[in-house]
């Protein structure tokens, strides 16, 4: 998928509410996302992890 077409799609998602789409088509179910240092939790693996916070 090239960029524009990324793009184009999470706006249009988005603009139609459809939000967790983004998260399902666009995101790695390996994702992990890094907070600052201090945050509580602040590394979560997985889509299961991230969507809880």
């Amino acid at each position: 998928m090239k960029t524009e077409e990324i793009a184009n799609n999470l706006v249009t998602w988005c603009n139609q509410g459809e939000w967790q789409r983004c998260y399902q088509e666009l995101y790695s179910p390996k994702i992990v996302s890094i907070e600052p240092e201090g945050t509580p939790n602040n590394v979560s693996n997985g889509m299961e992890e991230v969507a809880k916070k």
